[in-house]
């Protein structure tokens, strides 16, 4: 029986010395290390925000779209 997953969490990795996003196969480097300025807070939210975007999914990106990305299928297929 295989282990239990952990969910989305922030994770540091010793050789390359940065924190990463860990989304079960899926690993997002943060760009900052152990020196940046309160580390530990600035990891948790960005997990928090790498989660609400991913909640949010396909709505965020109707909602912020250009007009000349827009697809008229999708308009219409909105609006039916």
């Amino acid at each position: 029986m295989g282990r239990p997953a952990k969910g989305v969490r922030h994770w540091y990795d010793k050789q390359q010395k940065r924190y990463f996003i860990r989304d079960g196969k899926l690993k997002i480097s943060l760009g900052f290390g152990r020196e940046a300025e309160n580390h530990l807070e600035r990891a948790d939210l960005e997990v928090a925000r790498y989660i609400a975007e991913r909640q949010a999914g396909d709505q965020q990106k109707l909602k912020n779209q250009e007009a000349a990305a827009v697809i008229v299928a999708d308009v219409i297929s909105l609006y039916m």
